[in-house]
């Protein structure tokens, strides 16, 4: 039996995610703060975990073994938003973006590289960008440069730490719990007009967990070092 772990697993893709492996025959272990949110079913275990306790990601990467074995995908959809000028900005907001979006990416990345850790069997490890990353916009600069830092970790992870397969997916504009958060920013109005302008309409959640499966299974075994984008076309404006 396949082992998935899932990482922001209590809203937005990563809720998606728990929600598509529910109807498979994996073991689905699902990591989120606040796992009272995690959808409940028999093939999914949740664990209450901050992906920032960078220290402890180890511990928790090999308890998650002894008890439900090796690995077989990890899939980090954990992340946060920060909005301000850069000219204004907060260092410990600044910080708090880096160390959810980048910092935890990176530690459990070279957690999972360890064969005490990762099945033999097609180890995948897949992140979730934006197409932020090579779109920055103002504003949004200290969440673009995460998920930058993010793709270079994907380019590089992927020549040193095969057999694992390493790639990302980098969504578009999503309607998710973050970004309703933002309702000044993310108005109707703004949503209504992007949706109008994208080439073949927003991204949803759906759309993402579709590539993501994808990209677990063994239809991917070759592909390793991708960022593939999921959105509509709204790159190309």
């Amino acid at each position: 039996m396949k082992n998935i772990v899932i990482i922001g697993a209590s809203s937005g893709v990563g809720k998606g995610l728990v929600e598509a492996y529910s109807e498979t025959d994996c073991q689905v272990i699902a990591i989120a703060r606040r796992v009272g949110l995690v959808p409940q079913k028999g093939n999914i275990f949740p664990i209450a975990f901050d992906v920032k306790n960078h220290d402890d990601i180890k511990l928790l990467m090999a308890n998650i073994v002894k008890k439900y074995g090796k690995i077989n995908t990890i899939i980090y959809c954990a992340g946060i938003q920060y909005i301000a000028p850069l000219r204004v900005s907060k260092v410990d907001k600044v910080a708090d973006v880096f160390n959810v979006n980048f910092l935890g990416v990176y530690f459990f990345l070279g957690s999972f590289a360890s064969k005490k850790v990762y099945a033999d069997e097609n180890p995948s490890f897949i992140v979730i960008s934006s197409i932020a990353a090579q779109k920055p916009e103002s504003g949004i600069l200290a969440y673009s440069a995460s998920k930058a830092a993010i793709e270079s970790l994907v380019l590089g992870s992927a020549i040193e730490l095969a057999p694992i397969r390493v790639n990302a997916v980098a969504p578009g504009f999503m309607e998710t719990p973050m970004t309703q958060s933002f309702p000044i920013v993310y108005s109707e109005g703004f949503i209504s007009e992007l949706d109008k302008k994208t080439p073949l309409g927003l991204t949803s959640v759906s759309d993402v967990v579709k590539t993501v499966e994808f990209l677990s299974s063994e239809l991917a075994i070759k592909i390793t070092g991708e960022i593939i984008a999921v959105d509509g076309g709204s790159r190309l404006l």
